[in-house]
């Protein structure tokens, strides 16, 4: 069971980041960048949501998938600290974009994500594989 749910959200989320990013945005087309950053984090929480599942760890909360994966994986070098630091900074960006009403992203803060959240979904769909 554990990893099936960890296999759904791999592809369901590499799914979702390549697929955007396919589209490529243009600032002239009403996007909400806020919403933009939201899903970009959310790919990013329920792939190491699933990579800490595979390896028998459960959190509760968000900062608890940020703190063990950060203690599993980071801090143990499977993972550069650069993940860790993606991981917390999308998960103050989502914050600050969903419960702050007057503020709102642009292309320029959110595009440039693109791609590191994808070579992070990438990274663990192969940790993930290789630990089965």
């Amino acid at each position: 069971m554990r990893i099936g749910y960890s296999n759904h959200f791999i592809s369901t989320n590499h799914k979702f980041i390549h697929e955007t990013n396919k589209q490529n945005p243009l600032p002239n087309i009403d996007i909400h960048f806020n919403i933009l950053m939201n899903r970009l984090y959310y790919a990013a929480y329920y792939v190491v949501n699933a990579l800490l599942m595979a390896h028998g760890i459960v959190t509760k909360t968000h900062s608890g998938t940020k703190s063990s994966f950060s203690q599993h994986f980071v801090k143990t070098g499977k993972f550069d600290k650069t993940y860790g630091r993606l991981l917390s900074g999308l998960f103050d960006s989502r914050q600050k974009g969903d419960y702050e009403n007057i503020f709102a992203y642009d292309a320029d803060s959110v595009l440039p994500l693109f791609e590191p959240v994808a070579e992070m979904i990438t990274l663990i769909e192969i940790e993930i594989r290789a630990s089965n």
